[in-house]
């Protein structure tokens, strides 16, 4: 069977997917907007390669852009649209690819999470039987399958772990951190129904809102794929100042545009 092939038989699935997310914010009364694809600064996000275009980036996410919305009043929206990263070639996504971004007024991390739960049920249907979906702590997680803790273990103790694990060139505290947590899912999550991961340490906030020792931030994998990353939304202006300055720095070191 000849790739091409392969790609045609994929078309009904994504354009019964795409249907049924548009159907799942109707219901619930949230708007579709569309926001530009080319933006005038790179997303801040340090992991992240931004694309160039005559002078400008292609966006990595909708998010900025839907945040300007947000701000004008626009109320609960969505968009489906293309998103752009590069060096991005793998298993499941190439540089460009389709991405849905999706914004609550008022809620907080663990409402969202139940909509997130229903979403994906809602997606999965009609294609494979999925078990009653799993909740579990960054930290228990950490503790059940590495034996670590990551509000307490320093730097040093979290990279000898990522390289006794097979990434040998791990650096620093956020790789290490990054590299645990998809070997706690290749280690842990079945395939058979989703995992919720919740409440991260501080250094792994994003943009999510920091409450005591907790960013309010979760993860959904299916087995080992991560499908949605969400939170509560910082918006303590002077706060989220201070991060963007910090990956900026990030980006600076690195000779990256800031």
């Amino acid at each position: 069977m000849s790739g091409g092939l392969v790609e045609t038989f994929m078309l009904q699935p994504r354009a019964e997917t795409l249907a049924a997310i548009r159907d799942f914010f109707r219901r619930r009364r949230v708007l579709e907007v569309e926001t530009p694809c080319l933006e005038s600064a790179p997303v801040n996000d340090p992991h992240i390669e931004p694309i160039t275009a005559n002078g400008r980036y292609l966006r990595a996410s909708p998010e900025f852009a839907m945040k300007r919305l947000l701000a004008a009043g626009s109320g609960d929206i969505y968009q489906l649209g293309k998103v752009f990263r590069g060096n991005e070639i793998g298993a499941w996504h190439n540089p460009e690819f389709t991405m849905l971004e999706w914004y609550r007024c008022g809620w907080d991390y663990r409402r969202l999470m139940t909509e997130a739960d229903s979403l994906l049920h809602r997606l999965f249907e009609s294609r494979r039987a999925m078990a009653q979906s799993e909740f579990f702590s960054y930290r228990e997680l950490f503790d059940d399958v590495l034996g670590l803790d990551p509000w307490s273990e320093d730097e040093e103790a979290l990279v000898a772990k990522a390289r006794a694990l097979g990434f040998t060139a791990c650096g620093g505290r956020i790789a290490a951190l990054d590299f645990l947590m998809d070997a706690v899912a290749r280690e842990r999550f079945p395939d058979d129904r989703l995992t919720f991961v919740h409440d991260y340490p501080p250094d792994q906030a994003l943009l999510a809102r920091v409450s005591g020792d907790i960013a309010e931030r979760f993860e959904v994998y299916l087995g080992a794929v991560e499908l949605i990353n969400g939170y509560t939304e910082l918006t303590d202006a002077d706060e989220c100042r201070g991060r963007f300055a910090s990956d900026n720095r990030t980006l600076s070191g690195s000779g990256r545009p800031v």
